[in-house]
């Protein structure tokens, strides 16, 4: 499974499947209950709801479309395509669902900014001191975008003047390069995790430690260093609780949740068949995660309190 995606009521879930012939497909549920399956064609697709409505942008991340196609999930209609001429990375809805942002892969750097009511772009020029190629995209409250950018650098930038108004990276301390992995903002803009792994000076084929690094964004502070044993696929902050979840790499599954504050492993989760994709539900009671092969699974997860 590629991606999975919840609408902000939590009645609508979209997950894109591939089966063992290499078919995708996206399927859609209401309420538990899969209401329609729609054929794609061949890409790497990245599913995400709009804050209001059914609307589902589906991002084909391979080199095959170089767009974004947009569905009512309720019917499953198509409603549009924006075509971006270049392979996109990152994508992420402005929280009033106003503007929709991507990040190109190519020569060009910077983001495409969408007005969603005229559908009108706009390309962001941002430079590249922070780097080239962005990794994630996420939207802040008080008018900020985060930017996480391959080499474990972030970026907090002002949506109305598009100045930098915050630089945070994971190689300050370090001797070494680093080279960054998956990223998380919680929902009230506070906490944002970074995964990463310091480089040695001489490549080696050895696995490299993997860390998380957790800021406090209203200070810019680093609020927790975390050490997992194993190379990440995925991080995701459990909705109102900000626990954090931590989806690892391997044919056997594993699932780590920590506690806001302390950082500190509240729970572990486990099971053969790998996985391939984790997300929670709006109420932060459920996470499911599709294993490979064209199978599914969902998992009920329930973490302690925050305390």
């Amino acid at each position: 499974m590629d991606s999975l995606a919840w609408s902000n009521d939590g009645r609508l879930m979209a997950a894109v499947a591939r089966n063992a012939e290499d078919k995708v497909s996206l399927h859609i549920w209401r309420d538990g209950v899969e209401q329609r399956s729609l054929p794609l064609a061949s890409g790497l697709y990245q599913a995400l709801f709009a804050p209001r409505g059914t609307l589902l942008a589906l991002v084909d991340r391979s080199d095959r479309m170089n767009g974004i196609q947009l569905v009512d999930a309720a019917d499953g209609s198509a409603k549009r395509e924006l075509e971006t001429g270049w392979p996109i990375s990152a994508v992420a809805f402005a929280p009033d669902g106003t503007r929709l942002a991507a990040s190109p892969i190519g020569p060009e750097t910077g983001i495409w900014l969408w007005d969603t009511r005229s559908w009108r772009r706009e390309r962001i020029a941002l430079g590249t001191q922070l780097g080239t190629y962005q990794q994630s995209l996420d939207f802040l409250p008080g008018g900020l975008l985060a930017i996480t950018y391959a080499g474990a650098n972030v970026g907090l930038w002002d949506i109305r003047t598009w100045q930098l108004r915050r630089r945070l990276s994971a190689r300050d301390g370090l001797s070494s390069d680093v080279m960054g992995g998956p990223a998380a903002v919680t929902s009230d803009g506070r906490w944002l995790a970074l995964a990463y792994t310091p480089l040695p000076p001489v490549p080696t084929f050895l696995p490299y430690p993997w860390r998380i690094r957790v800021w406090d964004l209203r200070s810019g502070a680093t609020a927790g260093e975390l050490h997992p044993a194993r190379d990440m696929e995925l991080l995701a902050f459990r909705p109102a609780s900000a626990v954090l979840a931590a989806q690892f790499v391997g044919d056997e599954g594993a699932l780590q949740l920590f506690e806001p504050g302390s950082w500190k492993q509240q729970q572990a989760f486990s099971w053969t068949g790998g996985l391939d994709t984790l997300a929670f539900s709006p109420a932060g009671d459920l996470a499911f995660a599709g294993p490979a092969a064209g199978k599914t699974c969902a998992v009920e997860i329930r973490p302690v309190p925050a305390r």
